[in-house]
């Protein structure tokens, strides 16, 4: 994948869900047509579309993608940007390489209610550490 200056790369995990996002979109576009771009399944995926291939790569190192210790100091060179209040997904970059590396991205599963805040940061670390996303190069 490219986006202008940037080399976009996936990993596994985000690969897989963006599948399923993709799929689960494709099941609503065969069962209601045209009306399908309302659903909440075509709705989440322009969101992450437009996140993966615009809003990260136009500035990366935007201050709002950044995540801080939420995921533990052994994350905090992992950033994520949010889409549709509920949803993530977490990126890290080079700039002196020109690379984005997309690792995962959430899904139903993964979300919960509000007052459980906590709960998709504790989702999400456990994500990232079984992700096993070695990138050497990246700082």
């Amino acid at each position: 994948m490219s986006s202008k200056d940037w080399f976009l790369l996936g990993h596994y995990e985000f690969l897989t869900q963006l599948e399923k996002y993709r799929e689960a979109n494709r099941e609503v576009k065969q069962k209601i047509g045209a009306d399908s771009i309302h659903t909440k399944q075509a709705q989440r995926l322009k969101a992450l579309t437009l996140a993966v291939w615009t809003k990260i790569p136009s500035n990366p190192s935007n201050p709002e993608f950044r995540l801080g210790n939420a995921l533990g100091k052994e994350h905090t060179h992992w950033f994520r940007d949010k889409f549709l209040q509920q949803y993530r997904v977490f990126f890290r970059y080079s700039t002196k390489s020109e690379i984005i590396a997309y690792g995962w991205v959430n899904d139903e599963r993964a979300c919960v209610p509000m007052d459980q805040r906590q709960m998709p940061i504790l989702s999400s670390r456990k994500c990232l550490s079984q992700a096993e996303f070695q990138m050497t190069g990246m700082n």
